[in-house]
């Protein structure tokens, strides 16, 4: 049974992709790094609403939206910081449910060890 939000025709997907761009364009992703030694990780997730997964969302706006998320995550990596501290991009794409997608900065090795673990044990389950 589908849900009624899904049944329904999408509105403003151009405004909605704009403003979406625009929120990933704004992402300041090294703006804790003084805190690294005490923060384990940042991490940012998809600046729009539940649209963004919609049947009726247009697979062109889903593919700017990938696009942009990829080369949003690809700008954090050429922008890390020169630190002495560890630091770890992952821009996680989760298809078909793109609204759970998000951008994972690790400054603590034992805690990506321990998330990389913890996901590896997840996929074996299905």
């Amino acid at each position: 049974m589908k849900s009624y939000m899904f049944d329904k025709k999408v509105r403003g997907q151009k405004r909605r992709l704009r403003k979406l761009l625009k929120g990933i364009e704004e992402i300041n992703a090294y703006r804790y790094i003084e805190y690294a030694d005490e923060r384990e990780f940042d991490h940012f997730h998809i600046p729009a609403g539940f649209w963004i997964d919609s049947t009726a969302t247009s697979s062109k706006v889903k593919t700017a939206f990938c696009k942009a998320w990829i080369k949003k995550t690809e700008e954090i990596i050429r922008t890390k910081p020169d630190t002495n501290h560890f630091c770890k991009v992952v821009g996680n794409l989760t298809l078909p449910s793109l609204w759970a997608s998000q951008i994972i900065i690790f400054y603590d090795r034992k805690y990506k060890r321990e998330c990389r673990n913890i996901s590896q044990s997840n996929r074996s389950r299905f």
